[in-house]
């Protein structure tokens, strides 16, 4: 995988948004562009790791 590749999987990730809970029990929310959830940014380094540092996940 190169870097180029990164940034556009994480512009898909960024332009599909997340959500963003508010209110007095964060009870409401709304889909936010440009954000990220924490599993899109979990996927792409669990990518990474196996491409560069297959080893790591070996232990």
């Amino acid at each position: 995988m190169k870097f180029e590749e990164v940034f556009k999987l994480l512009k898909e990730q960024s332009d599909r948004g997340a959500d963003t809970w508010y209110g007095p029990q964060l009870d409401k929310f709304t889909r936010t562009r440009g954000h990220l959830e924490h599993g899109s940014v979990e996927m792409v380094l669990h990518q990474l790791q196996k491409e560069y540092a297959p080893e790591e996940l070996e232990k």
